[in-house]
């Protein structure tokens, strides 16, 4: 009987210097959250001292909210650092990279004002329910799952009018990893 044979690294599409860049880029973006969370910890009082409560400052300097604030700055600011040092950026964090860059803030604005009003809504509705007069857990349920059905439909509307009106504004079929090549390639890019 022959024995199936296992796939070598290079046919596997995993070299040594694939390894090793992944490797790299995971650890400068633990370097960079590491510091980015040292350095908001150390300028968030300072900057929000006079603007905010002191009881509101100490939720927000909590350490647990100060990793996911570090941790989202960190591909913003890990390509860029690349970049600066002579390390070439790999295509999939172009996106972090003008051209692209204003497009990412604005979908990560948005996305974190979509998350923190379905978290106040969905989420903390139940709490407040609770604190009123007799509400059953049918009722808070119910709008609940009348909340997603809008959203979903509504997402859906709004996907079926961007298509319709917006069809003849996009700049490209292709996406945007193949868009991000082309520019590097053309603007020998780093």
């Amino acid at each position: 009987m022959r024995r199936a044979q296992q796939p070598t690294a290079a046919a596997s599409g995993w070299s040594g210097a694939t390894i090793l860049t992944v490797v790299g880029w995971l650890i400068g973006a633990i370097v960079v959250a590491v510091a980015l969370f040292f350095a908001l910890k150390s300028v968030a009082p300072i900057v929000l001292g006079g603007l905010v409560e002191p009881k509101l400052l100490n939720l927000l300097l909590d350490d647990k909210l100060m990793g996911v604030a570090a941790a989202g700055f960190t591909p913003f600011v890990l390509p860029s650092l690349a970049a600066l040092i002579g390390v070439s950026v790999p295509t999939q964090l172009a996106i972090f990279r003008p051209p692209f860059l204003w497009n990412t803030v604005t979908a990560s604005i948005w996305m974190t004002g979509q998350f923190l009003v379905y978290y106040s809504m969905i989420a903390m509705f139940r709490l407040v329910a609770a604190e009123g007069p007799e509400v059953r857990p049918g009722d808070v349920a119910l709008t609940n799952i009348l909340h997603n059905a809008i959203v979903f439909f509504a997402m859906g509307w709004w996907g079926f009018v961007g298509d319709k009106m917006g069809g003849g504004l996009r700049s490209s079929s292709q996406p945007v990893s193949q868009r991000a090549r082309d520019f590097q390639q053309a603007r020998h890019w780093r």
